[in-house]
């Protein structure tokens, strides 16, 4: 299946981004957070784990980012050069992903 992807310039670096989750992505990702519930019980959950946050978020950028170019070079995603970024550029990279995707559910 052919996706629609955008490209996204930003100072640091350009991102090739799916402009869509399809629904097992989506169910893929949401389900992440279920991992984190702790002690359910009938009064509903008495725990969370919240660093599972961090994995869904990283989960979610795989899924998301088809490639990344700094300096010319394609470099795919990798959670470390992710991780090495600095907090404004990693802030910036999530939050252009969510806009892009939160954009699609309008539709």
């Amino acid at each position: 299946m052919d996706r629609e992807t955008k490209k996204i310039t930003l100072d640091f670096c350009e991102l090739e981004i799916k402009t869509y989750l399809t629904w097992g992505e989506n169910e893929k990702i949401e389900g992440i957070l279920l991992k984190g519930a702790k002690g359910i019980n009938s009064t509903g959950v008495s725990d969370f784990d919240a660093t599972i946050l961090t994995e869904q978020k990283y989960v979610l950028l795989e899924t998301v980012i088809v490639d990344i170019t700094q300096k010319e070079n394609s470099i795919g995603f990798k959670r470390e050069w992710f991780d090495n970024l600095r907090l404004e550029e990693g802030n910036e990279i999530i939050k252009v992903v969510n806009e892009t995707l939160s954009k699609s559910k309008k539709k």
